[in-house]
Parts: structure tokens; sequence; C-alpha cells
């Protein structure tokens, strides 16, 4: 995964030097770069709820019903509607590759259940709320804060004031002045998603040795700005 968004991230650098340049003014074209560390105040959960039975009825109906009472627990405990969310939805065959050849043992279900605590200190509670159900396991959670649109736009502003010192520094040392912007281009990121793969029933044994220390998250912003070169 960082490979490729590495991969990504020096694509989208080359076409904007591409970009920059075939343009036909004297420029200079520099990165500018900004960074907060942030306590969290929101934990986003991933789940998986995986059913399996021999008859695809029966499994459908068996999944509907364990992701109804998941989804009953979790707004019976506070969390909003609009912060639960299911996805990637699965009705297949459920087969093993046992001597040397592949054995269907009838149909499985799956969905993935997405939700937003904003109580952190209540994490514990959760887990060992959804523990007692057995088809239940989780897939992995990430931080974020309430406030990162708003911390964002004052790193943009960092970033941007960062590449114009460069690009006056730079062309100084050149001998000539950093003048108008001609072209900018923004990237941002956010603290990378926690992924922990747990079989189903991992959750209840786990559930006494469960607690959180949410730390710091860090959120950054970054752009390349062309400015014209005057003399």
């Amino acid at each position: 995964m960082k490979i490729r968004l590495f991969c990504i991230t020096l694509l989208i650098v080359l076409s904007f030097s591409a970009s920059a340049t075939s343009l036909q003014v004297p420029h200079i074209s520099v990165q500018g770069e900004a960074s907060q560390d942030v306590t969290p105040d929101e934990l986003y959960w991933r789940l998986s709820v995986r059913n399996e039975a021999k008859e695809t009825q029966d499994v459908a109906k068996q999944h509907a019903k364990t992701v109804a009472s998941v989804i009953r627990y979790l707004r019976k405990q506070g969390i909003k509607e609009k912060d639960i969310q299911t996805t990637n939805m699965q009705l297949s065959e459920n087969t093993r590759y046992q001597n040397n050849k592949t054995v269907k043992l009838g149909y499985f279900a799956s969905s993935q259940i997405s939700f937003k605590l904003t109580e952190l200190d209540k994490y514990v509670k959760f887990w060992n709320g959804l523990a007692q159900f057995s088809q239940v396991s989780m897939n992995g959670f990430s931080y974020s804060h309430s406030k990162a649109k708003e911390f964002k736009r004052d790193l943009r502003m960092r970033a941007l004031l960062n590449a114009k010192e460069k690009a006056r520094e730079m062309a100084t040392v050149l001998g000539v002045k950093a003048g108008s912007p001609i072209a900018i281009e923004e990237y941002s990121a956010g603290p990378a998603p926690y992924r922990m793969e747990m079989k189903r029933g991992a959750m209840s044994a786990m559930a006494d040795t469960q607690t959180l220390s949410a730390g710091t998250i860090k959120l950054s912003m970054s752009v390349n700005v062309v400015f014209q070169l005057k003399e």
C-alpha cells in the first residue's frame, strides 16, 4: 500500500513538474509544507460480520438478523444513525481446500459495519459489548479530529507561506525576485488507519485486556507553487 501511494504521489509530482516546465515564462517551482500534531477526539471502527449456513436462504436470514442486532446495539449506546454505515455486502459459497480438493461447506454472508465513536473513554465498553456477538470480528480503526477541516485550512495557509518564503530565498541567491504565483497544487495527508484482523470470537477472548491510548495524530499539508521570476 505504501509503495502504491508513493507511486501515485510520484506520478502527481512528475505531472506537475511537466506542466510547470511547459510554461513559457521564467519561473521557479517550490514545495511548501506544514504539519501539526493534534489529540484525536474521534475513533472510527471497522467491523466484519460473517454468518455461515448450509443453504443460501438460511444464511441470508441469519446475516440480516445479526447485522440488525449489531446496529441496534450501536444505536442503543448512543451512536447516531448517520455515523453508522454498512458496506461490502457479500453472499457466496463457503469452501475449504482439503485432501487436494475444494470441498463445499455451504454458504456464507458477510458485511462490514463502520461507525464513529466520539466518546473515546467508552472504548472498552464498546469492545466488551461487541465481543458478545460471536459473528463479529474487528477489522481495524482510525483516529480523527472533529475540527480536522479547520486544522487543514490553517495548514494550507502555512504551507503556502512556506512555499513563498522558499521561493524568495532561492530567487535572492540567484539574483532575481519571485513574482506572482502562476500555478498551485496541494496534497494533504491524515493519520493512517490501523488494521487489526481478528478471527470471530477473538474479541471476546481479548475483552478483559483492552485499553486505549489515543496519543496524537499528525495532520499535514503540502503545496507545489510555481512563481514567476523577475529581474
